[in-house]
């Protein structure tokens, strides 16, 4: 793997974006929520939780950058990134209060609940470890995707073959570019995985 495929893997699968892919699967595969949905509420449903979960701390992270409050929008300095994940927390709280508001159902908004408590996790665990935050979205996405039910088998399958696949390669993404050690991308996936799966058979 090339530092500009790794880049590219890491781009795509920001653990920002996560929550988003979550919430498509919910709206557009979930054979119960596909149909009950009109697709007008799904692309609203869907905006919201992208606009809040990861256009707004993104641009937030840009602002960061340009006031030098941080050195890179990619937060590389442990010391950096209090700030950054705080707004995320409350940007991932906000859009699943937002969503619980419309009186949704759970499963589709429930995520985003996870994601914020992850993220407020890997905040005070930045005081002493620089934690991978990828590790920590795709371990919780494979988690969601353990976690499904009444969906078609070769659909789960195949998502579940992907969740995995890409664990391996957005783990060693990070390793690649030298953003962590082992460690840490191995300590995140845990963290993103156990807590996620606990809390979504809990519910």
């Amino acid at each position: 793997m090339t530092k500009k495929i790794a880049k590219l893997i890491s781009f795509l699968f920001h653990p920002l974006l996560i929550p988003s892919y979550v919430v498509l699967i919910m709206l557009f595969y979930n054979p119960y929520l596909n149909y009950l949905i009109p697709i007008n509420l799904k692309i609203t449903i869907l905006s919201i939780a992208f606009i809040l979960s990861y256009f707004i701390p993104g641009i937030l992270i840009v602002l960061m950058k340009k006031l030098n409050i941080i050195s890179s929008i990619y937060i590389e300095k442990q010391e950096e990134r209090n700030l950054p994940l705080l707004l995320s927390c409350v940007s991932f709280y906000s859009a699943y209060y937002i969503l619980k508001s419309l009186k949704l159902p759970f499963s589709i908004y429930n995520f985003l609940l996870i994601a914020s408590a992850l993220t407020l996790i890997a905040l005070f665990l930045n005081l002493k470890i620089k934690i991978s935050l990828h590790s920590i979205g795709i371990g919780a996405f494979t988690a969601f995707v353990f976690s499904l039910k009444n969906y078609d088998s070769l659909f789960l399958f195949t998502l579940l073959s992907i969740s995995i696949l890409l664990s391996g390669l957005i783990l060693f993404a990070r390793l690649k570019l030298n953003n962590h050690n082992l460690y840490q991308v191995v300590l995140g996936y845990f963290l993103g995985f156990l807590f996620s799966i606990i809390i979504l058979y809990l519910n």
